[in-house]
């Protein structure tokens, strides 16, 4: 959720406290080129042709089975983030093999109706299995063809995106509790109490060797007179947000050290300043960003500050997070104000900014680095549109939103293709009733193919896969070859996760799995 949902959200509570029930509204051969192999990154799943296979953690105990690598171990598919698979997935999405609905759970903490159920990103592991996290408080574990294999019930609601390394899944609940769950089992390896809050939204962990990476607020803030307001009526300490990135150790959950973003909103800087955090992992560090789309980079053994880039963003920013290309580039998407976004793009090294790209709209999901086609060059994909509302609108005749998919060239920053989206004035997209909202997030993140296919779902109801095959700028939606889709009806805030023949598809209510060659 961006911050421009404020308020929106604001008027949903007005309508919520007036009790309004109704709204109106195929493995693929890996070329050699394409690696994300950062030799001297201890943290850095190695994605190579040869091999699937990835020896697990040595310690001075014990001798681990190697493990097949995972296919889709965090949110972005990497610990770069970059949203880019060595697989061509599946790029015929007529109609899902399998879907996954929640069984009938009670929420663990006061439910925000406008985070429906799977508000986040699946994983996938080296054999093939899927995991997921619910708004509702539970993990899920699902066989490739969509059975329950386990679920396990975390201390709160709203788990963060799942990390998985090592035969392990990685979340932290709302309440700042972290867990280590044995996929193989669904049962604790620990718990740990590390913060005083994890974020409330779809922040996203990462753990690599060692080490695992989250968002969290450390101590007890103020917060906003908004957050105050929210937080009375719903009984709730802590809306959404952090103002921390927290390292813990993998074997025990542990703190290792806290990271304080470097200011905050509200008096003596209390207030939110990490929005959906993303952190990635290269070169022995962590980079993440704000939001106001400032960027960090610190050390991955003690979170020493190596260097830091303040925003271009304003209040009504971005929650997209960043990526870091296998190019050396940090890409990080913000918003400028209301209704235009900005990508900008900054070097690993010394953070200094290479190139920048306005857009007449909102940018409120992160991109995805990789290649525009086989040996092609390296493509950004950026998902372009303001964020939808989340109440019921009322008055005049809501203006028509308009949203896209670019994709350019990240060394010309020329547009090598584009698609358009259906122009939309709902109010809530996908919505059922105003109980089932789910939004306001108009675009879960890309994922790209080896092949240069774009996965991305959108909050009106499609999910899409898209590419220009022929290679004349634009997306035929006629041309099975260049266009496919499937219409679940719902939001979707969450990124596609690619295996070889598979694709896994999260809607706000259900999980869609698509198989093939």
């Amino acid at each position: 959720m961006s911050r421009a949902a404020l308020p929106t959200l604001a008027a949903f509570l007005s309508f919520f406290v007036s009790a309004f029930s109704q709204a109106t509204c195929s493995e693929g051969n890996v070329p050699p080129s394409f690696k994300l192999d950062f030799e001297n990154d201890a943290g850095n799943i190695l994605l190579q042709r040869a091999s699937r296979a990835v020896a697990a953690q040595v310690s001075d105990k014990e001798l681990r089975t190697e493990l097949p690598a995972p296919f889709w171990p965090f949110k972005g598919g990497n610990s770069n983030r970059t949203g880019a698979s060595p697989y061509t997935g599946v790029f015929d999405l007529a109609e899902p093999t399998w879907s996954f609905e929640e069984p009938e759970r009670h929420s663990k903490g006061p439910h925000m109706p406008t985070m429906k159920v799977f508000h986040g990103t699946p994983i996938i592991d080296g054999e093939k299995i899927v995991y997921i996290q619910s708004t509702t408080g539970w993990v899920y574990s699902l066989t490739s063809d969509g059975k329950l294999r386990w679920s396990f019930e975390t201390s709160d609601a709203n788990p963060g995106n799942l990390a998985f390394l090592e035969g392990v899944v990685y979340t932290i609940s709302q309440d700042g509790t972290a867990f280590a769950i044995e996929a193989a089992s669904g049962k604790a390896l620990w718990h740990n109490k590390v913060c005083f809050a994890g974020s409330a939204d779809t922040h996203s962990l990462v753990a690599v060797p060692g080490f695992v990476i989250l968002a969290c607020s450390a101590v007890e803030r103020p917060g906003t007179v908004f957050e105050r307001v929210v937080g009375t009526v719903l009984n709730a300490s802590v809306l959404s947000g952090s103002t921390d990135v927290c390292a813990l150790r993998a074997d025990d959950g542990q703190l290792r050290w806290t990271f304080r973003l470097r200011s905050g909103i509200g008096p003596k800087g209390s207030g939110l300043m990490g929005y959906n955090e993303m952190p990635a992992v290269v070169d022995g560090s962590v980079v993440f960003s704000d939001y106001f789309g400032g960027v960090y980079r610190v050390s991955l053994e003690d979170g020493k500050e190596q260097w830091y880039v303040p925003g271009g963003g304003l209040w009504f920013s971005t929650a997209g997070g960043v990526v870091v290309g296998a190019d050396g580039r940090v890409y990080v998407a913000m918003n400028r104000g209301r209704g235009q976004g900005m990508l900008r793009v900054h070097d690993l090294s010394d953070g200094a900014v290479l190139w920048n790209q306005t857009f007449s709209e909102e940018i409120n999901a992160g991109v995805a680095v990789g290649p525009s086609q086989r040996d092609g060059p390296t493509a950004v994909v950026v998902a372009v549109g303001n964020n939808v509302e989340c109440a019921p609108h009322t008055g005049p005749p809501a203006a028509m939103r308009h949203a896209k998919i670019q994709v350019i060239d990240s060394q010309t920053q020329q547009l090598l293709w584009g698609f358009d989206l259906p122009a939309s004035s709902a109010p809530c997209a996908g919505i059922v009733s105003l109980f089932d909202s789910c939004c306001p997030d108009v675009f879960g993140n890309p994922t790209i193919g080896i092949d240069g296919s774009v996965f991305v779902n959108w909050s009106g109801g499609f999910s899409y896969a898209l590419r220009d095959a022929n290679g004349d700028g634009r997306i035929d939606t006629e041309d099975p070859a260049e266009f496919s889709s499937y219409h679940h009806g719902g939001g979707s805030n969450g990124n596609s996760a690619i295996a070889p023949g598979l694709v896994v598809v999260p809607s706000c209510w259900k999980i869609f799995g698509f198989t093939g060659l």
